[in-house]
């Protein structure tokens, strides 16, 4: 069954789409990446020996959406005014972005970041430099997981880490972005009605109908 997670980060896929294939940016969804593989569960029998039963697929990792950029020297200012914190303010050739709106940020979605923006980049880019992973997420960050983690907010709503080891995931705080149209497709998943009032306004001014999006 799909989670809420999951249905937003579809829905985002969907608007992202909607607003930036039109002006030469790029958008995929649901990308797999990473080690298609199996393994035997092992398991000892009555007399200690070992057992193999069936195998476990672990399968690949999905990255819900991709924006890729064909720009060569940065965003245009056309395409800046549709993107949100994060994004325009740092020029890449790939933004892997996924959704956590269920419980707070924890170390482990910022491994899966990273297994994300390892297996990616390692199977596009000689230079891993070229990709950045983003994690999504609507609740404000613990201060003992930024301190342990040295994250930074750099502007409004957005950290990245200090860390060699995190510095190639992001975070993008939905309740602390600012109200303008380039972050409204993010803040639209807000969980304050008045937020996600702000975001259908810029929305509808883009062109974009999110009306028949269920939240």
């Amino acid at each position: 069954m799909e989670t809420r997670s999951e249905k937003y980060a579809r829905y985002l896929g969907e608007i992202y789409k909607e607003l930036l294939i039109p002006e030469c940016i790029v958008v995929a969804t649901d990308i797999r990446v990473g080690p298609d593989r199996q393994l035997p569960v092992i398991e000892f029998g009555d007399r200690g020996n070992i057992c193999y039963r069936e195998s476990i697929d672990l399968g690949m990792s999905v990255i819900p959406i991709v924006i890729r950029s064909l720009e060569k020297n940065g965003w245009t200012e056309r395409q800046k005014k549709l993107l949100p914190d994060g994004i325009r303010d740092i020029h890449k050739k790939d933004y892997l972005l996924n959704f956590n709106c269920e419980k707070p940020v924890k170390v482990w979605d910022i491994e899966q970041g990273v297994a994300n923006w390892f297996f990616f980049s390692k199977a596009e880019y000689p230079k891993a430099e070229n990709a950045i992973a983003s994690v999504i997420t609507s609740f404000p960050l613990k201060k003992k997981f930024v301190r342990e983690l040295r994250y930074a907010e750099v502007s409004k709503g957005v950290y990245r880490s200090a860390d060699p080891m995190a510095d190639c995931v992001q975070l993008l705080v939905i309740p602390e972005l600012p109200d303008e149209s380039g972050n409204a497709p993010i803040r639209f998943f807000s969980s304050d009605t008045r937020v996600r009032e702000q975001a259908v306004r810029h929305l509808h001014e883009l062109g974009i109908c999110v009306q028949h999006f269920i939240l």
